[in-house]
């Protein structure tokens, strides 16, 4: 993999020296009942083992039960702010305050003016496009309400 890319951990396989050499998954990120869609604790451990380590075959194939409410734009609402939390708190996100908060600008003002407030969060949107931005004004929203917190503490 290079710097930026990044892959989904349903279909990954470690070697056993990786856990003996670098400990196991972050217990602090991942899954826990149905409180949270936390994740990224197989990502985690690709800084400590190397990009240069990590391998890609796109021919490998995962076969995935998705429930139907999974496919929901309200499920892709909670699972993208989820993401978010993970992010931040596997340090995969950068979160400088003045570069989200621009960036979360330029997506806000991408809108109709009727969803450039809160309602950007949950309006029914009439394409994929504003649903991608939709998304994006999630996730950076999450970020900046983190960043705030982590700042107080």
């Amino acid at each position: 993999m290079k710097p930026g890319e990044w892959i989904v951990g349903a279909n990954m396989c470690f070697r056993r020296e990786v856990f003996e050499t670098f400990g196991g998954f972050d217990t602090g990120l991942g899954r826990k009942g149905t409180a949270s869609l936390l994740s990224n604790e197989e990502l985690a451990l690709f800084e400590p083992i190397g990009l240069s380590h990590i391998l890609y075959d796109p021919k490998l194939l995962v076969e995935h039960v998705i429930a139907p409410e999974r496919i929901s734009l309200a499920w892709f609402r909670k699972r993208v702010y989820w993401q978010a939390v993970s992010d931040m708190m596997s340090g995969a996100v950068d979160c400088a305050a003045e570069a989200v908060a621009r960036e979360y600008g330029v997506v806000i003002a991408s809108l109709e003016p009727e969803h450039r407030n809160l309602k950007c969060m949950s309006f029914l949107p009439k394409d994929f496009e504003r649903f991608r931005l939709q998304l994006r004004a999630i996730y950076l929203s999450a970020v900046m309400s983190g960043d705030g917190f982590a700042r107080a503490l």
